[in-house]
């Protein structure tokens, strides 16, 4: 069952894209499946020798570099996953500070608006004040004016500001 799994993953094609280590890895262990492929029986008086201490080392050796990979991409994966973990804290802080920006931006904003309806009020306190003012002094240089100029207002006459009396 081991021999099984053995050749069934110098079977398996590895197209890896990956680093030059691992390309170094990857020719390494295509040199020894070609080596182990085109590895000539030998013969001795017409009777073929196994000879199965070199291939079981050709195949440690395969084994070796294949735990190599799979460490490799394990730790490939892991740097990836510390990359991305990495990464989401980073916009996590950004996206933390531009909230406490944004709350800030929004405070400041309700300061400016709450200063500007106050301003708004003021004007406002100040042109009716100066309306009021301006009403009063028309009515109190009315009442004067009544008082000094001796208005007499006939009936079915006409107001005149002259003061004449009728013969």
């Amino acid at each position: 069952m081991k021999t099984a799994l053995f050749f069934w993953m110098l079977l398996l094609p590895l197209s890896i894209k990956a680093s030059e280590a691992l390309d170094q890895l990857l020719e390494k262990r295509q040199r020894l499946h070609h080596e182990l492929k085109n590895q000539a029986p030998q013969e001795l008086f017409g009777i073929q020798l196994v000879n199965q201490a070199s291939e079981i080392a050709i195949l440690h050796q395969i084994m070796d570099i294949d735990h190599a990979i799979i460490q490799k991409l394990k730790l490939r994966n892991s740097m990836e996953d510390s990359q991305v973990y990495s990464d989401a804290k980073k916009y996590k802080q950004i996206v933390l500070s531009q909230e406490k920006d944004i709350q800030a931006l929004k405070a400041a904003l309700s300061r400016k608006n709450q200063e500007y309806n106050q301003a708004g009020f003021d004007i406002r306190k100040y042109q009716h004040g100066t309306w009021i003012f301006f009403l009063g002094m028309l009515l109190f240089c009315g009442l004067y004016l009544k008082d000094k100029l001796h208005f007499k207002i006939r009936k079915g006459g006409v107001l005149s500001l002259i003061p004449f009396e009728p013969r």
